[in-house]
């Protein structure tokens, strides 16, 4: 059996079920081998980058690991800003990239698609990373790999082989039973870390991470497991006891926990904040729910409160509008703590797996207790909503309820994937999301180009209805991935708000100078562009964009919006 056909079998038993790439001269024997075995769904794509995102989108909304399938050196330099921006928002993907030839790997000779070290380019950003030196080694590599995904936070992965040995012959081999239900960030099968407060030793899983060896800490980490829960325990109902005016704030990494979080929240009765990237873990509609991190009207509740307690986040600057820096205490309750920002004013950290802790706390902290001791906590709640409501209509008038407008016209199980355009920036800000995984926007890079290929994945993992919202400069990033939607029969409806520049550029530089430069785009003619696709157009005003995506669904096709004006200048 071939290493290549011998990976395929390993995947397919672990629960792999989608792949993104482009085939290459590299790499064709891994294509070779989906299509003998034809167990995996195999994506092609337009562009390396469009792969990335695609398995980004894939993993947010069903939380399963996708195949990313780059060819030496271009492909996977292709592929670098969707990986980062996966990292940064701790959403998983396997890279299997190849190398040269085996006799070529680090011998500098310039071999066809050479990167002088290309291990060392993408380990930064990535959570685990291998390179296989001989055919034999290939199953062993692949199923740690595979493994990984159960420990600590959800990042990618990567694995990288010379090209040759795809091709070589190995002794055909059961692969190791795999699970077949891949969790969440967050979620373990295995809660197996320490529960004494320090760092973590070389036979505790975080240490698969090969980014570091033992990791220190900047703060107390107590570490949840199995064995004597008291410490962390005892740390949290301390502090749920004593905090007057607390919150909750929620990341990422608690998509696959939020009814935990939302019960948590509600047994607690204190107002409940969440990232970006999280919004819909704690729904919009809640009445606990007090805004975004990011959005500037939460800064009197932040400055209100005397104790945080944060679930899923790293804490990152990109997390906070203007990188404020919270003053209250601070518990953190994260899968990873070596991903929470090193300089974060924490008072301690809950290191574990998000549902076993959760669990925990709900059974033995006194929620109802504490809920009791004040009545104002929905009341901040209310006016902490209230200010970023107020924020919005600054920004434009009736945006806030436009937004709301644009809100209930989506049906429920709608995702909404959104690039950093002005439109889409606000979004991020202001827009109420009833329900986990239905907005993604890339909070860490900002990165163009991230809507369509994200919808795509998304949808292929079967989301729901996807819908991707661009400007004009961040659709021309991943405009060939139009055609991977049709290839893959994805209904799909692209929103591209037109204001032939790039608009959030342009804002800062008349704030910053005054003036513009190099920012205005004469793009092309948005009816013919979806028509070469096989997309219907239509152009909407934007005061009438909720009632035309009232009548829009369910999505049956493909459909591209031009939206030729804007219900905001600046953000």
């Amino acid at each position: 059996m071939r290493v290549a056909d011998l990976w395929v079998e390993q995947w397919a038993a672990a629960g792999i079920e989608i792949a993104f790439g482009i085939p290459g001269v590299h790499n064709m024997a891994l294509f070779d081998a989906l299509k003998r075995d034809g167990r995996i769904r195999t994506v092609i794509a337009r562009h390396e980058l469009g792969a990335a995102y695609m398995a980004d989108g894939y993993y947010r909304t069903t939380g399963k690991y996708a195949l990313v399938l780059p060819i030496t050196g271009p492909g996977l330099t292709n592929a670098l800003t969707g990986i980062a921006e996966a990292e940064g928002g701790s959403s998983g993907m396997i890279v299997v990239a190849t190398l040269p030839r085996s006799r070529d790997v680090g011998q500098g000779r310039g071999a066809l698609h050479e990167l002088p070290d290309q291990s060392a380019l993408v380990e930064g950003l990535v959570k685990f990373s291998l390179t296989v030196p001989r055919p034999e080694e290939a199953a062993r590599m692949m199923q740690e790999v595979l493994d990984t995904r159960f420990v600590g936070r959800a990042a990618p992965l990567y694995i990288d082989i010379p090209y040759d040995l795809l091709d070589a012959e190995v002794s055909e081999i059961a692969p190791p039973a795999g699970e077949t239900g891949v969790p969440r960030a967050g979620v373990s099968p295995e809660p197996d870390v320490p529960s004494e407060t320090g760092s973590a030793g070389p036979d505790d899983p975080l240490s698969r991470d090969n980014r570091a060896g033992e990791p220190s800490f900047p703060w107390p980490v107590y570490f949840a497991g199995d064995g004597n829960p008291s410490p962390w325990l005892g740390l949290l109902e301390g502090k749920v006891r004593s905090w007057k005016r607390p919150a909750v704030v929620v990341g990422p990494e608690a998509a696959a926990v939020a009814p935990l979080c939302r019960e948590l929240v509600s047994r607690w009765g204190v107002p409940a904040l969440t990232t970006v990237a999280a919004k819909g873990v704690i729904s919009g509609s809640d009445p606990w729910f007090a805004g975004t991190t990011w959005t500037p009207g939460v800064e009197k509740l932040l400055a209100g409160c005397d104790g945080l307690l944060a679930i899923g986040t790293r804490w990152s600057l990109r997390d906070w509008h203007r990188e404020q820096r919270p003053g209250a205490e601070t518990v953190l309750i994260t899968p990873d703590p070596r991903a929470v920002r090193p300089d974060a004013a924490l008072s301690a950290v809950v290191a574990g797996p998000l549902d076993a802790v959760l669990r925990s706390l709900l059974e033995d902290l006194p929620w109802e207790e504490a809920a009791a001791r004040d009545g104002t906590q929905a009341h901040r709640a209310h006016l902490a909503r209230t200010a970023a409501a107020a924020e919005a209509e600054r920004v434009v008038p009736e945006f806030d309820l436009w937004l709301r407008a644009v809100r209930h016209a989506l049906p429920i199980d709608a995702l909404l994937a959104v690039d950093s355009c002005l439109v889409g920036i606000a979004m991020a800000r202001y827009l109420p999301v009833l329900n986990p995984g239905g907005f993604l926007y890339p909070m860490q890079y900002c990165s163009l180009g991230f809507a369509v290929p994200v919808a795509i994945g998304a949808a292929l993992g079967g989301a729901g209805q996807a819908v991707a919202l661009t400007g004009d400069g961040s659709l021309m990033f991943t405009l060939p991935e139009l055609a991977t939607a049709v290839q893959e029969d994805v209904p799909l409806l692209v929103v591209v708000f037109n204001n032939r520049a790039y608009g959030s550029v342009r804002d800062n530089q008349r704030k910053a100078y005054g003036r513009t430069a190099y920012v205005e785009l004469p793009g092309p003619n948005m009816e013919q562009l979806a028509g070469a696709f096989g997309f219907a157009y239509q152009k909407v005003a934007w005061q009438d964009l909720p009632a035309n995506l009232w009548r829009a669904f369910p999505l049956r096709d493909r459909q591209l919006w031009e939206v030729d004006d804007s219900p905001v200048d600046t953000y």
